[in-house]
């Protein structure tokens, strides 16, 4: 088991997830602490789903990386096994870049 920082931001629906997890991650950068944001949103994986979820926007997307957003497409499935997959390579990829990732989404099986 790893002992490197992750940190998650977990609320209700429309609770302001993404917002914190962009401030935070500029607080964080202002003090040379640097983390990306990776989606644990269950719907956020689908592309094709943006309007149903509070999908990040372009802009709030270019002030910090985000990961795992967007990824699938309509026709295509993905289990919480899969996601703990695919986020947890993208989270020993931040932590070799000395990076902390910041899992946020309102999935909690998933979390």
């Amino acid at each position: 088991m790893s002992s490197l920082p992750v940190v998650i931001v977990a609320s209700p629906t429309a609770s302001g997830k993404t917002s914190f997890a962009i401030e935070l991650a500029e607080d964080l950068r202002r003090r040379e602490i640097y983390s990306e944001v990776i989606n644990a949103d269950s719907i956020q994986l689908y592309n094709d789903l943006k309007v149903l979820t509070a999908f990040p926007t372009t802009d709030e997307m270019k002030r910090v990386p985000h990961h795992l957003f967007g990824i699938l497409g309509s026709s295509e499935t993905c289990s919480a096994g899969k996601w703990k997959q695919i986020a947890e390579s993208k989270m020993d990829e931040l932590h070799n870049e000395g990076k902390i990732p910041i899992l946020c989404g309102g999935t909690g099986f998933y979390l």
